[in-house]
């Protein structure tokens, strides 16, 4: 999942989505 964040980061689609699955990805941890 982190991957996932860095791909969202670059992309600078949303910071909405990305602040979502960091949310996310804090819980895989």
């Amino acid at each position: 999942m982190g991957v996932m964040v860095r791909v969202d980061q670059s992309h600078g689609e949303g910071r909405a989505s990305n602040a979502i699955i960091v949310g996310v990805a804090r819980e895989d941890i």
